[in-house]
């Protein structure tokens, strides 16, 4: 028997296609395997006749070698008079059409079934190959179970048998098991799931609770506990789309309250006199008082004054970390007049969404959170974002850990590189060089967990959900031919709805080794190639990455339209432990994830691109139980780091702002909040930049949160309402406009005139001046000098006093000159700032000043 080779390279989306199609499902059997390869034949059929085919038609002397490698491949009677492919094609459109089938079945000579798939030579090497990952595809294509649920979920069923399959579908599933096994929340007899309706979820909800589920509904995601012994049943509710495990995660750092002076509250609280009383914040994670034992007990932590006895606990979980009470007592360490409230956020996305919104109806004036869902989505705002923003709306500011993954993530355009049977795999290099494989290293013991997603809607956040299906595979040696598959995800994407692959991997060689990631779109499936593949490793433990872009990283709810996404700096890198300038922890996320979707799945005009991360707090603080003690600060008491630990420090800031801000009668938005913490901030770097980023940048936002100065510029509305001006380190003219304007000159003698409005003069360095400002005018505009004094290491309140500014009189049109003196003596005063038509005594007016 001779080949010829059919590449598969079009889509069934016109009337000759589906009449194809008809006509061959009535000449095969119909069993799923036939069906996905009549479809995948009919495709390309169908563009032949259109002259569509994105590469020619193989010729018949390279038949034998390209269907060794591709195997999709129609026996041939032998013959010296074969007919070409473009003449065989044009005849059997023909007899198709034609409805004589019985010529269609003479002249494929393949009788009724689809032939055999052998897509590549067989190797004598152990392990799972490309030839079992093609060969399980096939044995698994009619198992409901898995098709409803996925190979992970339907594997923990008690049901669930691989009992007379061969070898190679049993390596299969093993394959897939093994990668996602580890990271499932099972609790007990039961694990978490997120189900997607099909029209009716509060009905999937009733039917998923008469088989002992416990969870809530939002949107279309029903998430929750299932008892293992129901999940086989599962695939009998004609409500349900999909059911799939979830995977949360803590945003816990590496390691695993100084607080007060890095983020000047103790500072705020003597100021203001606020200590949180009457505000009631909000907190979400994976448990409270689930653990005893080494981790004390909440009991322990009202004895010992970490905690209060009224602390609220909306719903908790039997088993974790108590994560959420560590939390805790950070808050009541800056805050500790504050209510208190949790709720667990571990029962999957729809439950999670859930609980922002009932600690929003029992009264949380601030709400903050650090868990993430590795299946939210990159591209699209899931359900846990849009109740952030529901809650946002509702006046509440909310604050989320940003992530702790560094810049651990792959980001491109798809490029078509080779297509392999079933696949069109992605081309990692962007030059003339061909490279389905992205290599990269990892010591014994260490791994890799990846999301993989990319720009396709998805059904659990509404709308129809993914046209397409891509798969991602971790192979041992970049040969696709004696290359083991040691990981993969295989994900039915269509059946899913969600644009979402998870892989877990760790090397258990005892050696360190190469290891090669190879991406591809799986044609049995449909659509098209994507535009932009995504994906992060929440493990950020290999090296030498090939093609590494070290991009975003804080995706899902911190990247919500209403949310804060905090970063984390170690306490004793601030300026109030003796750094000039504040770092950020190097695992801190990276922000600067666009938004395709919106949450009916349309896609945008143009991707959005949101101000994440916002600011940074600090972590590496004690808590009684949580974190690991460093060994290096004062007590033995753990370490708590992680912007799971930054968040609830801004939380706790916010806290003490709103207080102030209702006992000066004040109602502010929790975009007010936002501001006065931006505005005030310590400039940062980002560190994933060579260059010093001054101002705002998607890794330290807009730098280390001030309380003091944060609740002075909340109670003086020094938002702006106007622009933010900006100079450069020569001579500027920095004009504002008539609303209240931002104004920073930076190095050289400049020129600033702020116009009519509430304008604010900011000044960071000592390189600043000397500046002359016009049309200053007092108890309205201010000077802002909190980052230059933090940076010479000024910790008071009075600098005028203390010897770092004085003011000196000018008679030439009334001016007055502000003079600094960069160690506190007195004895080396330079002038700073002249202001035009502003006496002494008008300018010493300490309203004038934000210090």
């Amino acid at each position: 028997m001779r080949h010829w080779l059919l590449p598969i390279t079009a889509e069934l989306s016109n009337d000759l296609s589906l009449d194809l199609l008809a006509s061959l499902f009535d000449v095969f059997d119909n069993t799923s395997a036939e069906r996905n390869y009549l479809s995948s034949l009919v495709g390309q059929l169908a563009a032949a006749v259109r002259g569509e085919l994105s590469q020619p038609l193989v010729a018949d002397s390279a038949i034998n070698d390209v269907a060794a490698l591709l195997g999709a491949a129609v026996d041939l009677n032998d013959g010296d008079d074969l007919p070409t492919p473009e003449a065989l094609i044009e005849e059997l459109v023909t007899l198709l059409l034609a409805g004589d089938l019985s010529a269609v079945e003479e002249l494929l000579d393949v009788g009724l079934s689809v032939p055999e798939i052998e897509m590549l030579p067989a190797t004598a090497q152990d392990g799972f190959t490309l030839n079992d990952l093609f060969l399980g595809h096939q044995a698994f294509a009619d198992h409901q179970l898995v098709q409803t649920l996925g190979m992970p979920l339907a594997a923990l069923s008690p049901d669930f048998s691989m009992e007379g399959l061969g070898n190679d579908a049993i390596a299969f599933a093993n394959n897939i098991i093994s990668t996602a096994a580890d990271s499932l929340q099972t609790y007990g007899d039961g694990v978490i799931i997120d189900a997607i309706a099909h029209r009716d979820p509060q009905q999937l909800l009733a039917d998923l609770e008469n088989l002992g589920f416990a969870g809530s509904a939002f949107g279309d995601t029903v998430s929750g506990w299932l008892p293992l012994t129901s999940i086989s049943a599962l695939a009998d509710l004609e409500n349900l789309r999909s059911a799939r495990p979830t995977y949360a995660i803590n945003r816990v750092g590496q390691v695993t309250s100084e607080a007060n002076p890095a983020l000047a509250a103790d500072i705020a609280r003597d100021l203001f006199d606020v200590d949180g009383t009457d505000i009631t914040v909000g907190i979400l994670s994976d448990s409270f008082s689930a653990s005893v034992g080494a981790n004390g007990s909440y009991a322990e932590d009202i004895a010992s004054g970490d905690l209060p006895d009224d602390v609220a606990i909306v719903a908790d979980i039997s088993s974790g970390s108590d994560e959420g009470r560590a939390m805790a007592q950070l808050i009541h360490d800056l805050a500790p007049g504050a209510d208190l409230a949790f709720r667990t956020a571990f029962r999957g996305a729809a439950d999670f969404a859930n609980g922002i919104l009932e600690l929003v109806a029992i009264g949380a004036d601030v709400i903050v959170d650090d868990i993430g869902y590795l299946d939210q989505p990159f591209f699209q705002d899931g359900v846990i974002a849009q109740a952030v923003d529901q809650a946002v709306a509702a006046g509440v500011p909310y604050f989320s850990a940003a992530g702790n993954s560094g810049a651990n993530s792959y980001e491109d355009e798809f490029r078509f590189g080779l297509q392999i049977g079933n696949y069109r795999l992605h081309d990692f290099a962007a030059d003339d060089v061909l490279d389905i494989f992205q290599s990269f290293t990892l010591a014994p013991g260490e791994g890799i967990t990846l999301s993989f997603q990319w720009d396709q809607p998805f059904s659990s956040s509404g709308g129809s959900g993914s046209t397409n299906d891509l798969d991602i595979f971790v192979f041992d040696n970049p040969d696709l031919t004696t290359g083991n598959i040691v990981a993969t995800s295989v994900e039915d994407n269509i059946s899913s709805g969600n644009a979402f692959e998870f892989l877990n991997f760790v090397n258990d060689t005892g050696s360190t080794q190469d290891f090669h990631i190879v991406i591809g779109r799986n044609l049995m499936q449909g659509g098209t190639d994507p535009g932009r593949i995504k994906y992060i490793d929440f493990d950020g433990q290999a090296s030498d990455v090939e093609y590494a872009t070290n991009s975003s990283t804080s995706f899902g709810h911190p990247n919500a339209a209403g949310a804060a996404a905090v970063g984390a700096a170690f306490y004793a890198d601030t300026p109030a432990f003796g750094t000039v300038l504040p770092r950020l922890e190097s695992f801190s996320s990276l922000g600067g994830t666009e938004i395709f979707f919106d949450t009916d799945g349309n896609r945008l005009d143009m991707p959005e691109l949101r101000q994440t991360v916002d600011f940074v707090a600090v972590d590496g603080t004690n808590t009684t139980f949580f974190g690991t003690d460093i060994g290096d600060d004062s007590g033995a008491f753990p370490n708590f780091f992680g912007t799971s630990a930054a968040a609830p420090h801004a939380a706790a800031v916010a806290v003490l702002m709103l207080e102030a801000a209702n006992n000066a009668g004040l109602d502010p938005t929790p975009q007010d909040i936002y501001t006065a913490l931006e505005s005030t901030a310590l400039d940062m770097d980002n560190p994933f930049t060579e260059q010093f980023d001054l101002g705002y940048d998607p890794a330290s936002g807009f730098g280390l949160i001030q309380a003091d100065a944060a609740i002075d510029a909340l109670l003086n509305n020094l938002s702006p309402s106007g622009e933010i001006l900006e100079g450069t380190d020569n001579r500027d003219v920095l004009v504002g406009t008539p609303e209240d304007d931002m104004i920073i000159g930076f190095g050289a003698r400049d020129l600033l005139v702020g116009g009519t409005g509430s304008d604010q003069f900011f000044y960071t360095s000592p390189d600043d001046g000397v500046d002359y400002v016009l049309d200053f005018e007092v108890r309205v505009d201010q000077v802002v000098l909190t980052t230059l004094l933090d940076s010479l290491g000024y910790t008071g309140t009075t600098p005028f006093v203390d010897g770092y500014l004085d003011i000196l009189p000018r008679s030439i049109n009334s001016s007055a000159i502000l003079r600094l003196d960069t160690n506190g003596g007195g004895d080396e005063l330079r002038r700073f700032i002249q202001f035009h038509d502003v006496t002494p005594t008008e300018l010493a007016d300490i309203n004038n000043f934000v210090v």
